[in-house]
């Protein structure tokens, strides 16, 4: 059973944000959020206008990749493939 909830602020925002991972993890794939998609399963709420904002989802989806990529890159990759990150960070 799907629980009904009822969200405004904050809270709604940080509600959509979880949305959108999950949404990405099932459809296109960019990221996999395994948690996202089960917490957005368990609820009943309209994410109407959520589907509306591509803006939003792009951001988040955009951010969480950049995020990820950052970590991966300063564990993973050679000294000298740091450099567009440095650079990155000057423009």
């Amino acid at each position: 059973m799907r629980e009904k909830i009822k969200l405004s602020g904050v809270p709604k925002t940080m509600l959509q944000t979880i949305y959108a991972r999950a949404k990405e993890s099932r459809g296109r794939g960019a990221i996999h959020d395994a948690k996202a998609e089960e917490l957005i399963e368990k609820l009943d709420y309209d994410f109407s206008l959520a589907d509306k904002d591509a803006a939003m989802h792009s951001g988040v989806i955009a951010r969480t990749i950049n995020s990820t990529g950052e970590s991966r890159m300063g564990k993973h990759l050679p000294n000298c493939c740091r450099v567009f990150d440095s650079w990155r960070n000057t423009v």
